[in-house]
């Protein structure tokens, strides 16, 4: 059973706030000073993020290579101003939650994973927001698993404002052989972690994004 916080399952997002992850070493202060720093990371590239770079898809093969670059001033302003709202530790991985501002938050309960969200198939739509899904396949470390799945939530999230998607049809002997390529230049704004789910069957991570439709 994977048993996580209510504040990382689904995040306050009411207020700007970012997870970190480490892996729980022996000396547990190690674990919440590199959790910290990566929340830093985050709540930096979550404020803003350029993302830059392509994918090319040819029938099921598939090739994407993307950057994120979020401004020095930016992450050494988030590390000077930050506060920690809640830390939580397994035998394998240790969360900080920080925050912008001070919060004190409504619940620190814990749950299971739940069953799949309807995000996963159905994405929210004409709420005022634009969403993008990330997943990445089971990883040994957990806090790789999570870190991947966000980075692909912000890369779709960027995809579907600011796709540039060419089609093109190539005829070799006698097959269809179907190229799609995507290449984007994106600057996002005001990210906010929407949720998250660990599916326990197969060990996968999903993390759904979201920003204000005001972007383009």
């Amino acid at each position: 059973m994977i048993t996580y916080p209510q504040w990382f399952w689904t995040p306050p997002i009411d207020f700007a706030c970012a997870v970190g992850y480490a892996r729980s070493y022996f000396y547990r202060q190690s674990s919440i000073e590199q959790a910290t720093e990566n929340a830093i990371d985050q709540l930096a590239r979550q404020q803003q993020v350029d993302i830059v770079g392509g994918r090319i898809s040819i029938d099921q093969v598939q090739v994407a290579d993307f950057s994120e670059v979020t401004p020095s001033a930016l992450r050494k302003r988030v590390s000077n101003q930050y506060h920690v709202w809640a830390t939580y530790e397994t035998p394998q991985l240790l969360l900080v939650l920080i925050g912008e501002q001070k919060c004190k938050l409504a619940t620190r309960k814990t749950l299971a994973s739940q069953k799949k969200p309807d995000w996963l198939i159905n994405r929210p739509a004409n709420d005022g927001f634009i969403y993008g899904v990330g997943n990445c396949n089971p990883r040994y470390h957990p806090e790789i698993g999570w870190q991947a799945a966000e980075k692909h939530a912000r890369i779709n999230l960027a995809v579907n404002l600011k796709a540039k998607i060419r089609h093109l049809g190539k005829y070799a002997l006698d097959y269809n052989e179907q190229i799609t390529s995507t290449e984007i230049t994106v600057r996002l704004k005001n990210i906010a972690v929407a949720a998250r789910w660990y599916d326990v069957e197969d060990g996968s991570y999903h993390v759904l994004v979201r920003v204000a439709d005001q972007q383009n």
